[in-house]
C-alpha cells in the first residue's frame, strides 16, 4: 500500500523506521513512525498477510508495546493511531512473535479503538493464544493498574477460551488489583444543565467584581461578597470534577472485578478455591475487591464433591468455611454449607449449630439442618474407626526365642560316656 504525499519517500521515514528496527528507543514523532508503518499495511485487492524481515517485525513489536515507556503520552490521538497501525500489520502477519506481542500489549491499551483490533488479532489464534495470555497477565508486577480497559478485555478473552490453567492467575489478581493514576472523563460524565448554570453563575459574579471595589461603599460590600462567592464556586467545581474522576475510577475497578469473576465462573476450576478462601474469609484482609471475591467463592463453592477436602482446608485452617456465615450474603452462606455437607471436617459442627440457631432464612436454616445430620454422621464414624478392636499381630518365629531339644556335639567322645554295667548291680 501506497501512503498518499511526499513525505513517503522522505529521508526521515527511513531513519525512524531504522533506529526503531535496530532497538533505539522512541525519539521520533509519531506522523513519521506511522508513515514508516504504513508501507507494510496491505492496500485493497492485496493479499491480507503483511510480508516484512524479522528486524522490521523487532521494530513494528517495538512501537505496539509503546505504552508502558510513553506513559500517558501514549493516550495522544497521534500515538493512538500509531499503535492502531502497528496492531493491524501484527495481526496480519499471524506468526508467534506476532502473537506474543499483541497478547504483551493487550493489558497495557486503553483506547477502545485498538483494544479491538488486539482482540481480533488474537481470536485469530484460538485456544493457542491462551498460554500468551496468561504470561501476559501473570506479568503485570504490583498491585496499581493504570490501564483498566486492556485488563477487561483480556479476563474477557481467558474466560471465553477456557483454558484452567488461567484460574489461579486470575483468582489471584483478583486479590491484588486496584485502579490507580489518571482516569479520562468524558463528555457524558458531566450534567449539561450543571455546566450551563456554572457558567452562568460565573457570568454574574464577574459582573459584580466590575461594579466596584472594597474601597467603593456601598458597591465595596458586594464585590468583597461578590469575591467570596467566585472563590467558593471554583471551589466546587474543583471538588465536582475531582468527585468525577472518582466515580469514573470507581466505575472501571467494577467493571474489572466483575470480568475477573465472570472468568472464574466460566473457567469453573475448583483449583483456585484456596487462594479465594485466603483472600476472601480472611478477617484481618482488607481488599477493595473483596465482595467480588465472595461472589467468586459463592459460584465456586457448589462444585466441591466428596474427593475435594483438600481444597477447603487452608493453611492448617479445618474451619474456614465457617468465615463464609455472613446474614447480609446468604448466597455465600449455601455456598458454604454446600461445601461443608459434601467435604468438611466435623470440627464444623458447632458452628453449623450456631448458624441454624440464629438464622431467620429458611433455606440457610434448611441447608444447616441437611449438613448437621450428615456431619453428626460423619463424627460417628470416626469415632467408631478409633475405637475398633483390632486382631493383634502374630510374632515372626524366631530361632532365639523357641524352646527346641539339645542336639549332641559332634565333638564329644563315645569312650567317655556314662554307661550300665552289663549283668550286675550298679
Amino acid at each position: 500500500m501506497t501512503y498518499p504525499g511526499a513525505l513517503q519517500n522522505q529521508p526521515w521515514v527511513d531513519a525512524a523506521g531504522e533506529h526503531i528496527c535496530s532497538g533505539g528507543h522512541i525519539g521520533y514523532t509519531p506522523h513519521l513512525y506511522r508513515l514508516w508503518l504504513s508501507r507494510f499495511l496491505p492496500g485493497p485487492g492485496e493479499d491480507a498477510r503483511c510480508e516484512v524481515t524479522d528486524e522490521q517485525c523487532r521494530g513494528i513489536i517495538a512501537l505496539m508495546n509503546s505504552v508502558p515507556r510513553l506513559n500517558f503520552g501514549a493516550s495522544s490521538s497521534e500515538w493512538i493511531a500509531v499503535r492502531l497501525t502497528a496492531a493491524r500489520i501484527l495481526g496480519a502477519l499471524g506468526s508467534e512473535p506476532a502473537r506474543r506481542s499483541l497478547c504483551y500489549a493487550l493489558p497495557y491499551e486503553r483506547s477502545p479503538e485498538v483494544i479491538e483490533v488486539l482482540v481480533a488479532g488474537i481470536q485469530k489464534w484460538g485456544n493457542r493464544a491462551a498460554p500468551d495470555l496468561v504470561r501476559s497477565l501473570e506479568s503485570i508486577s504490583g498491585s496499581s493498574v493504570i490501564y483498566p480497559e486492556g485488563l477487561t478485555a483480556l479476563l474477557q478473552m481467558l474466560g471465553a477460551m477456557g483454558d484452567q490453567s488461567a484460574a489461579i492467575p486470575i483468582a489471584r489478581k483478583l486479590g491484588n488489583m486496584e485502579v490507580s493514576g489518571r482516569v479520562k472523563c468524558g463528555p457524558g460524565d458531566h450534567s449539561h444543565g450543571i455546566i450551563v448554570a456554572t457558567v452562568a453563575l460565573v457570568g454574574l459574579l464577574g459582573l459584580t467584581l466590575l461594579m466596584g471595589s472594597p474601597d467603593d461603599p456601598p458597591m465595596g460590600a458586594a464585590a468583597i461578597v461578590g469575591r467570596l462567592v467566585f472563590v467558593s464556586v471554583l471551589a466546587i467545581i474543583g471538588i465536582r470534577v475531582g468527585n468525577t474522576a472518582s466515580e469514573r475510577r470507581l466505575a472501571l475497578q467494577s467493571e474489572l472485578y466483575a470480568s475477573a469473576t465472570d472468568a472464574l465462573e466460566a473457567l469453573g476450576s475448583r483449583r483456585c478455591i484456596p487462594t479465594l478462601l485466603v483472600l476472601g474469609l480472611q478477617p484481618d484482609m482488607y481488599l477493595s475487591s473483596k465482595p467480588h471475591v465472595r461472589r467468586a467463592l459463592s459460584l465456586l463453592l457448589p462444585r466441591i464433591g466428596p474427593d475435594d477436602a483438600d481444597l477447603i482446608v487452608v493453611e492448617g485452617h479445618r474451619t474456614i468455611l465457617a468465615r463464609g456465615f455472613a446474614p447480609f450474603d446468604s448466597a455465600l452462606t449455601l455456598a458454604c454449607l454446600h461445601a461443608i455437607t459434601q467435604a468438611g471436617s466435623p470440627l464444623y459442627l458447632p458452628h453449623v449449630q450456631r448458624l441454624l440457631r440464629d438464622t431467620v432464612d429458611r433455606d440457610v436454616a434448611a441447608a444447616a439442618h441437611a449438613a448437621i445430620s450428615v456431619l453428626e454422621e460423619r463424627a460417628r464414624k470416626e469415632r467408631q474407626a478409633s475405637f475398633l478392636v483390632r486382631p493383634g499381630q502374630a510374632p515372626q518365629d524366631s530361632a532365639d526365642t523357641l524352646l527346641r531339644p539339645s542336639m549332641g556335639h559332634a565333638d564329644q567322645r563315645p569312650e567317655e560316656l556314662l554307661r550300665a554295667r552289663g549283668g550286675g548291680d550298679l
